[in-house]
Order: C-alpha cells, then structure tokens, then sequence
C-alpha cells in the first residue's frame, strides 16, 4: 500500500511554497541587465563580494587596490542600483 495522503485545509507552512520559474528568469536578467551598466570596477567588486563571498582584502588583491577602494566601489555600485531599482518600483 501506498502512502496516505492527509488533505488539509490549510496551506503547510513548513513546506516551500511552488516556485515561479519564469519570475525568477525575469528578475535574474533584471539584475544582470543592471549589473553589466555599472563600471568594471564596481561590477567585480558587487560579485565577488555578494557572489562569491569574499572579504574586502581578498576583493582588494584580485582587484590590485586598496581594500578602502574596494569598500567606495561597492558603495557606489550598491548606490546607483538602489537608484535603479527606485525608478523602477
């Protein structure tokens, strides 16, 4: 015999809810799209800090600059999507 299946009335909150792939496609190119218009610099800074999780000084020797350097990018960077993300909600 197979296992019994409990109907509820209630949605289980324990269990992910059903994930919109197509949404998710959307917002990755979204990001990408602006991602690819901030400078280099900052661009490769955002990623290897958010993406690939790397400290500052680690960040700041792949990039040859100063950690504080590192630190103004991604402010920057993180600034200017902000601002993005503002003109389009």
């Amino acid at each position: 015999m197979g296992a019994a299946v409990l109907l509820r009335g209630e949605a289980d909150e324990s269990v992910p809810a059903p994930t919109d792939h197509a949404q998710s496609a959307v917002d990755r190119d979204q990001v990408r799209s602006w991602l690819s218009r901030l400078p280099r610099r900052q661009r490769a800074a955002l990623v290897l800090r958010y993406y690939e999780d790397l400290p500052d000084g680690e960040i700041a020797e792949i990039l040859g600059c100063a950690v504080g350097t590192v630190r103004s990018s991604i402010s920057r960077a993180l600034a200017t999507l902000r601002a993005e993300l503002v003109e389009v909600c």
